[in-house]
């Protein structure tokens, strides 16, 4: 009878007992921490309890501090009754990799731009266009230039991102003009492209006249409307070379009797006339032009000065053949009296300084840049 109550008293009790209490607040089961991960549990709402972190007995308000995979468990006793509570998380401060595609986006692009995404694992990536959400599996066809940042979020909630500039430029030759351009740029002499790549400053020495300053202005003007780098006539003569732009042109207003002292070797007179102007041209080893001289002979005619002007200008934007045609600057003549470019003149320009034709391209490379372009 004795034991028979002692059983049903331990019943009861042991019926009587709450389950043990663990009271964590410091992380949550599967949740991705960028941060340090302090452990804490709340011991005057907890019984007493044992903690694991990855097999490894720690102390209540343990610091996490390197990245990885955890797991913790947490043994608590009420009496004899006993809990374990197990909490997986992951420590991450590492951001994602700086988004990028391959191949890369081309700066220039004719008709659509197709994306290619490189992607890491457990990244999600977004995308816009000049402010735009953007589907990257979808082609880009909108003419213009155009802004796309890609983002890319961790789970941790770190982000990383990457802005590109590209255009699209549905421009197209005349397969003629292409062939015209080719022969006249490329020859024995010039077989890589040479052009300027910054903004050039513009230093006038010797005795030019009021005309002289006006058709510079004049022509630069003009000049700046087809480059996509601007030109700019500077005041003052520049001696003080170490202090101003590597990019600069240096025009010489002097006698023509006078160009030996530049380095012209040739003769000044023959039976094709006199020289009265020149272009010296300094090349980059990689066909970048960051310094010419322009020689302008003051015993030319004023009448003769804009065409020559007009003429070598053109020279130091890195054509150096001469046309037959009369109606072009590049005449060797100044009989023709022209001060105005003709129309192929002006695709010259358009095409040498169009952003896919880079400095040291070879006839072969130009002509690949094109092909896409070419028309019949």
């Amino acid at each position: 009878m004795r034991y028979f109550m002692m059983l049903t008293l331990c019943l009861l009790l042991t019926g009587c007992i709450s389950e043990p209490e663990i009271k964590i607040d410091s992380i949550v089961n599967g949740d991705i921490y960028s941060s340090d991960v302090t452990i804490h549990i709340d011991e005057n709402q907890s019984d007493p309890f044992t903690l694991l972190l990855n097999n490894h007995p720690i102390k209540n308000h343990h610091v996490i501090t390197e990245n990885g995979q955890y797991e913790l468990t947490i043994t608590s006793r009420h009496f004899w009754k006993e809990k374990v509570e197990t909490i997986t998380f992951e420590r991450d401060d590492k951001p994602p990799v700086v988004p990028a595609f391959y191949p890369e986006i081309p700066s220039m692009n004719f008709k659509e731009v197709s994306f290619q995404l490189i992607e890491e694992k457990d990244v999600t990536y977004s995308a816009t266009i000049n402010g735009n959400p953007v589907d990257l599996n979808q082609k880009f066809t909108e003419e213009g230039t155009h802004t796309l940042v890609l983002k890319a979020t961790k789970d941790n909630g770190l982000t990383s991102s990457r802005a590109y500039t590209f255009i699209i430029d549905n421009q197209t030759y005349s397969k003629e003009t292409i062939s015209k351009f080719l022969s006249f740029y490329f020859s024995d002499d010039i077989q890589n492209v040479y052009k300027w790549t910054e903004p050039i400053e513009i230093y006038i020495h010797g005795k030019p006249t009021a005309k002289d300053r006006s058709i510079i202005l004049s022509q630069v003007a003009s000049l700046n409307e087809l480059l996509p780098i601007d030109l700019k006539v500077m005041e003052g003569k520049g001696e003080n070379r170490t202090a101003l732009s590597n990019f600069r042109i240096d025009m010489h207003f002097v006698p023509n009797n006078r160009f030996k002292d530049f380095g012209f070797e040739g003769d000044l007179v023959t039976h094709k006339g006199e020289v009265v102007g020149l272009a010296i041209p300094t090349f980059h080893s990689v066909g970048k032009l960051y310094k010419s001289e322009i020689l302008i002979g003051t015993n030319t005619p004023q009448s003769e000065r804009e065409t020559t002007i007009f003429h070598e200008f053109f020279h130091v934007l890195g054509f150096y053949a001469h046309s037959d045609e009369r109606s072009s600057i590049l005449y060797p003549y100044t009989d023709t009296m022209l001060t105005k470019l003709s129309d192929f003149d002006r695709k010259a320009i358009e095409i040498l300084y169009r952003d896919d034709i880079h400095p040291n391209m070879t006839k072969k490379d130009v002509e690949n840049v094109l092909k896409v372009r070419t028309i019949e």
